[in-house]
């Protein structure tokens, strides 16, 4: 069925056709585009999932079976699903060991981020709130793909809101956290979101560079839903870059690959797609084909931007067409549901007024218990700062005593050891004095004794010279007498 559309493009154009069209064409449309049993392909997996959710025995495969049901029901069960897995992770984290909480935190991270999927549209500052919940479970399992995610849907978020610097900023830090990993489909979805950011400030040609990338990641694994939403993107970037012929062709392929997984709302949007740009190639009644079909879908479900849009295009294509009186009534159309949105936007406002009103009262009233908590805490910190600074004066004063002590103790030790020292240098020379002074003795005694002998000697000669010599009286004698002889 696929080939239907990429074979036989220039078949839309011939005569024959442009005869026979206006009978044939809702039985072609949802014939061969759209299989009636895509429309309740999501409900039969809910189903299913909804039946092992009864024949579970465990509160792990009640978890996980809530997280598949969480990412596959319509967007209005999403909190029901959400907030029942939540409700056992909760339980089941008080008293987990440390597997156990590592495996109820990453489902319990997939709860809040599916959570904020749903407030992404309707609620911005609640999406906020989940996604930043989501980001620190990521951080603290250190899981840097889930960390990643989080990161994008905040983009994402910034990106709705116009604030196009922040999500650039928070695709990049997606782009290089992605690039590291190997994510290819994570890949994709930043190559995606760059694709819009760039499309935002008017850079097509990049816009469109990215979206291919993002495309080519798709096809490559095999991710049929991603296929589609690149298609849709790049569908839509050729248009507005005045291409309606390549916008058509990935258009086509777009819807072929939708076949697959059966999103009613992705039909949906395929099929304004479809019709406005055969409105620009001014095959009016092909474009009023998918219009009608899209209508058809929006009314089914209730998708209220796809009836918008699909009237606008509707109303543009009939004007266009020559058809004024039914142009007038899809213009009346449009601005209901034009208005029905914008009520609903201006309800979501009110209440997000409210809400923040109600958040600032609870604010400036917290803020005043903070106020008096943090001067009696302030208090009790400067009489525990005052406690500590004289503790640390103490302590300070007992090392330095016992430093002082440590250094005096060291000091008598070291004159101990130096007189100790000193005493046995002067037990030694005392010592040598002894023994010189005995030696000295000795060798005085000895002297003393030759000094006997020699005196003995000399005394002894003495005696034997006054034995041999005469007297000095003899001598006198002896003269007188000679003297008295001579005369």
């Amino acid at each position: 069925m696929s080939n239907f559309f990429i074979d036989t493009s220039s078949f839309w154009k011939t005569s024959v056709w442009r005869m026979v069209f206006p009978c044939l064409k809702s039985l072609l449309l949802f014939t061969l585009l759209f299989p009636a049993h895509s429309i309740g392909q999501k409900d039969s997996l809910v189903k299913i999932l909804e039946k092992k959710l009864g024949a579970a025995t465990t509160d792990s495969a009640r978890i996980v079976i809530y997280a598949d049901l969480s990412d596959a029901c319509d967007e209005s069960e999403i909190l029901n699903y959400c907030g029942k897995g939540l409700k056992i992770c909760e339980q089941k984290l008080k008293g987990a060991n440390a597997a156990q909480k590592k495996f109820l935190l990453s489902q319990k991270m997939i709860f809040i981020n599916n959570s904020g999927y749903y407030y992404h549209l309707n609620d911005p500052i609640k999406a906020l709130e989940c996604y930043y919940q989501a980001t620190e479970l990521a951080t603290t399992l250190g899981d840097s793909n889930s960390l990643a995610t989080g990161l994008m849907n905040i983009g994402q978020i910034h990106f709705v809101q116009g604030n196009l610097e922040k999500a650039l900023s928070l695709f990049e830090k997606c782009y290089k956290i992605k690039i590291n990993s190997g994510d290819k489909e994570g890949l994709a979805d930043v190559f995606l979101n760059l694709g819009n950011v760039y499309r935002s400030r008017g850079k097509i040609d990049s816009a469109i560079y990215f979206t291919e990338k993002s495309l080519a990641l798709r096809k490559d694994i095999k991710d049929t839903w991603g296929v589609c939403n690149s298609l849709v993107n790049l569908g839509n970037l050729y248009s507005e870059n005045g291409k309606p012929e390549i916008a058509k062709d990935k258009f086509t392929e777009a819807c072929a690959a939708e076949r697959d997984f059966g999103d009613t709302k992705v039909k949906a949007h395929c099929l304004v797609s479809m019709g406005k740009v055969y409105m620009q190639l001014k095959n009016y009644p092909l474009s009023l084909v998918f219009l009608d079909s899209a209508i058809s879908i929006g009314s089914q479900f209730n998708y209220m931007e796809i009836l918008q849009f699909a009237f606008l295009y509707k109303y543009k294509t009939l004007k266009l067409s020559g058809k004024t009186g039914e142009a007038l009534k899809s213009y009346e159309q449009y601005i209901f549901f034009n208005d029905s949105l914008q009520n609903q936007l201006e309800g979501k406002e009110i209440f997000r007024k409210e809400e923040k009103h109600e958040y600032e009262k609870k604010t400036a009233a917290d803020s005043v218990r903070n106020a008096e908590q943090q001067k009696v805490v302030g208090a009790q910190l400067a009489a525990q700062t005052a406690s500590l600074k004289q503790e640390q004066f103490q302590r300070y004063s007992l090392i330095v005593g016992l430093l002082i002590v440590l250094a005096g103790l060291a000091f008598v030790i070291n004159r101990f050891r130096l007189t100790q020292k000193q005493n046995i240098l002067l037990a030694e020379k005392t010592k040598t004095i002894e023994e010189q002074k005995i030696v000295a003795d000795m060798a005085y005694d000895k002297l003393q004794e030759k000094n006997k002998e020699v005196m003995d000697s000399i005394h002894y000669a003495n005696r034997i010279q006054r034995v041999l010599f005469p007297t000095e009286k003899y001598i006198e004698r002896s003269l007188r007498k000679t003297r008295e002889n001579k005369s």
